[in-house]
C-alpha cells in the first residue's frame, strides 16, 4: 500500500513536471510570437515612413525639374509676347493650372522686387546702380524663386542695387 501510494505520488510528480514544462513552453512561445508581432508592426511604420518620404522626394523632383522650369519658359513667353492670339490664351490657362496645382501642394512663388537681398532665399546675379533708399533692395527678378512647405526649394536669381 505504501509502495502503491509511492508511485502514484510519483506518477503525479511526472504529470507536474510535464504540465509545467508545458507552460513553460507555451510562454515562450507566446513571447517569441508577441515580440514577432511587434517587430511585424513597427517594420510596417517604417516602411510606411520611408515611402511617405519617397513621395516627398519624387513629388519635390517633379515640381522642381519638371513644373517649375515650364513656368519659367512660360513666363518667359509672357513677357516677349505682347499680341493677344488664341494660342497665347491656351498657353496662359496652361501656366495658370501649373499654378493652382503648385499652391494646392504648398509651393509659393516668393516676392522678390523692392524686398530686401536675404542669401537664404535670393541669388544675387547682379548689382545695378540705384537710389540710396534702394541699397541692398532686389531691382529686378531673373528667375523666380520658390517655397514648398516653407522651406526654399529654389532661390530666386535676382538683381540688386549696390550696397
Amino acid at each position: 500500500m505504501i509502495n502503491q501510494d509511492n508511485e502514484e505520488k510519483t506518477k503525479e510528480e511526472g504529470v507536474l513536471e510535464k504540465l509545467k514544462e508545458c507552460q513553460r513552453l507555451k510562454e515562450e512561445y507566446l513571447n517569441e510570437w508577441k515580440r514577432a508581432r511587434a517587430d511585424f508592426i513597427n517594420y510596417k511604420k517604417e516602411e510606411e515612413t520611408r515611402m511617405e518620404g519617397v513621395k516627398k522626394n519624387t513629388k519635390k523632383d517633379l515640381i522642381l525639374n519638371v513644373l517649375i522650369p515650364l513656368l519659367d519658359n512660360l513666363d518667359i513667353f509672357e513677357k516677349n509676347f505682347e499680341k493677344e492670339n488664341e494660342f497665347q490664351k491656351v498657353i496662359f490657362c496652361l501656366k495658370s493650372q501649373i499654378e493652382d496645382f503648385l499652391k494646392k501642394e504648398s509651393v509659393f512663388r516668393m516676392k522678390t522686387v523692392g524686398e530686401k537681398f536675404d542669401p537664404y532665399f535670393h541669388e544675387a546675379v547682379e548689382t545695378v546702380e540705384g537710389f540710396e533708399e534702394e541699397r541692398g533692395k532686389i531691382k529686378e527678378e531673373l528667375l523666380a524663386g520658390y517655397f514648398w512647405e516653407k522651406k526654399v526649394l529654389r532661390p530666386a536669381k535676382v538683381k540688386v542695387v549696390k550696397f
